[in-house]
């Protein structure tokens, strides 16, 4: 994000300074950057910053026969080891998943954590009570990493079917996303997390008694200072929660609150947003209660739209007006939910609860595994070893990981099923875990591709 930013800098004129490059690139590459260079000749930035990258890929690559690992001792650390020590083994567990060279190979790594039982939710125990300890630290960089690794896992299958078997633990996950200050990459990670936990039932309804609908409305309400990554997962959350009739009802209250964000997003540029949006607001006005509200409503043109125009020059709009108004401006699959929309707005019909899923099983469809990339991660800084040469202080003498015998454990039934469509890390096409729009003839809510910006960094 910082090259980016610098980049952006350099475009509009602005100089960037060579110490800033230098700082800049002992930031992000930490023990890469070994000595200082005359950054005034021109070659040199660019050449370092080549170097450097390659020299972090070649740390942090997984290696084609990985040892197998103690686990006794890495979670023993994880207990209590220093800030920085625990940080550096949570990011080396979770670049051997995220950099692992085949999907095999992947797959394998999984298994030996959920083996091991590496995030403490399968079984109630002190290991347990310490990986609530870390997501509640104090210390922003342990939570990061462990935030980090809760997302991985929860980018692939088997990883989701381990974490839900735990509502407890994702319950204290939520509440450090919402406790969390400002758009941090622990609250995105969180965000992320929870989002693509939010397809079963049981953690459906947790997420809602937790107040997670609440805080979700309140986050949209202030839109400007939200990263893309954390706009597209806030969305696809709010509408997983709304399918549910017992996520509809919080949202009685907040009608006037939740109807007012939803309006200002229905002409974003981003159609998938929209999509988002579309189908949150399909599964609201099926309660009378919200129908009402939206036919009430006065709103104006969202501000981002018309930004030279002063608001009391603005044409008051109701709901009807804004989809009206989206409709003229979308393209036609998204011109059909929002007919669908406005027709239910004018409906006096109640939509059973039955509609909503609400006594079926958990709605997940098997999506394929698709992980988030660690390009946009800042370097640990730390003079300790990292990645795999971390990892092999605490390699055992089985050798390699696909000769470590399995450990008997409550869960490995998890991992019988087939790995889901595995495929290679990837950074540009993790997408949010979403049910379909209801009700909406051949508009099911197409998963958002997330973009490298940005993302859950």
């Amino acid at each position: 994000m910082e090259l980016v930013e610098a980049l952006e800098e350099a475009v509009a004129g602005r100089m960037i300074t060579p110490e800033y490059i230098q700082s800049m690139c002992s930031r992000l590459f930490g023990n890469s950057v070994q000595h200082p260079s005359d950054f005034q000749r021109p070659p040199t930035a660019t050449s370092l910053l080549r170097t450097s990258v390659m020299s972090l890929r070649k740390s942090v690559q997984c290696p084609t026969e990985p040892s197998a690992l103690d686990f006794s001792r890495i979670k023993a650390d994880l207990c209590s080891a220093s800030y920085s020590k625990r940080a550096l083994i949570l990011q080396a567990l979770r670049w051997r998943l995220t950099r692992s060279l085949t999907s095999e190979q992947r797959r394998a790594v999984l298994t030996t954590f959920i083996d091991n039982d590496i995030l403490g939710c399968a079984v109630s125990s002190p290991y347990q009570a310490s990986v609530v300890e870390m997501l509640t630290s104090k210390n922003p960089l342990l939570r990061e990493h462990l935030c980090r690794l809760f997302n991985t896992l929860s980018s692939l299958l088997c990883g989701r079917s381990y974490l839900s078997s735990c509502p407890a633990m994702l319950q204290v996950l939520c509440r450090v996303m919402m406790g969390e200050e400002g758009d941090t990459p622990t609250r995105r990670n969180a965000l992320g997390s929870v989002q693509k936990l939010s397809l079963r039932r049981p953690l459906q309804v947790m997420m809602v008694e937790s107040g997670v609908l609440g805080w979700l409305l309140r986050l949209l309400a202030d839109q400007e200072p939200l990263s893309e990554y954390t706009l597209r997962y806030t969305l696809a959350l709010l509408m997983n929660l709304c399918l549910r009739t017992a996520g509809k009802k919080v949202c009685v209250p907040l009608g006037s609150v939740a109807l007012k964000v939803l309006g200002e997003l229905l002409e974003h540029e981003d159609q998938e947003i929209c999509s988002y949006v579309n189908g949150i607001l399909y599964s609201l006005l099926s309660l009378p209660e919200l129908r009402e509200e939206a036919r009430t409503m006065v709103g104006f043109t969202p501000s981002h739209l018309t930004p030279s125009i002063p608001l009391a020059c603005m044409r008051p709009q109701g709901m009807g007006d804004m989809l009206t108004s989206a409709m003229q401006a979308s393209p036609p699959e998204l011109q059909s939910q929002l007919n669908y929309i406005l027709v239910q707005l004018h409906s006096d019909a109640h939509q059973s609860s039955e509609d909503s899923g609400d006594d079926g099983d958990d709605d997940e469809e098997e999506d394929p595994d698709v992980l988030e990339g660690d390009e946009d991660e800042v370097a640990i800084d730390t003079t300790e070893a990292s990645g795999e040469v971390l990892l092999a202080s605490y390699a055992t003498s089985e050798g390699s990981l696909f000769q470590q015998p399995r450990t008997a454990a409550p869960h490995t039934k998890l991992l019988e099923a087939p790995y889901v469509r595995p495929v290679t890390p990837q950074t540009a096409n993790s997408r949010p875990q979403t049910a379909n729009i209801p009700a909406l003839p051949a508009t099911e809510a197409a998963e958002p591709t997330q973009r490298p910006l940005s993302t859950a960094s």
